[in-house]
């Protein structure tokens, strides 16, 4: 999920996508998720999400609570973690990490919840 989120960012996969909706695609073309694939995520990238949160961190709490999953608060904390901040604002002019390098910190979370979705009980 990493790295094809990474590449509907740059718009190396179809047309460029925002932060959130990269996040977003790349988890539904791993998993085929209708209830991520039906997230409107359009207006949430470049600091739009709601409290101006991180678009990729939305993102993955979106989809993470829509499957009611309790990683989804956890992921916040693993995110701010991870990034230095969970806002967009904080996060770009204080240089503290990358957009590229959000968005791989939600997709590696994504994946590593999505295993252990799929791992035998």
């Amino acid at each position: 999920m990493k790295n094809t989120s990474k590449e509907y960012y740059i718009g190396k996969k179809g047309p460029r996508k925002n932060c959130a909706e990269s996040v977003q695609q790349a988890y539904v073309d791993a998993t085929g998720s209708p209830s991520a694939a039906s997230l409107s995520l359009s207006s949430c990238g470049g600091g739009r999400a709601p409290g101006g949160l991180c678009g990729a961190a939305h993102a993955t709490h979106a989809i993470l609570s829509e499957s009611g999953r309790e990683e989804a608060d956890a992921f916040l904390k693993h995110f701010e973690n991870e990034a230095g901040d969970l806002t967009c604002r904080a996060i770009r002019s204080e240089r503290k990490t990358s957009c590229i390098r959000c968005i791989e910190i939600a997709a590696e979370y994504l994946e590593k919840e999505s295993l252990k979705e799929q791992a035998p009980a």
